[in-house]
């Protein structure tokens, strides 16, 4: 039951990071560097979504191999 839930938790977290938006207010203040910022940081979010979801498609053969 425990790799269920775990794969599921993994699974959220990955949906979650990959819905990640940069939210950029042009009447805040923000400038272009801290624009740049907010958009990096959505796509690594988006990245880091897809490499959860990789490493989740991946047989068990392939996931010892890579731990070694």
């Amino acid at each position: 039951m425990t790799d269920i839930s775990t794969r599921n938790k993994l699974k959220l977290l990955s949906k979650w990071l990959k819905s990640e938006e940069a939210y950029i207010d042009h009447y805040s203040g923000d400038g272009a560097l801290e624009s740049a910022i907010k958009r990096a940081e959505a796509d690594t979010c988006n990245r880091i979504g897809d490499f959860i979801e990789e490493i989740l498609d991946l047989s068990d053969e392939a996931v010892i191999e890579g731990l070694k």
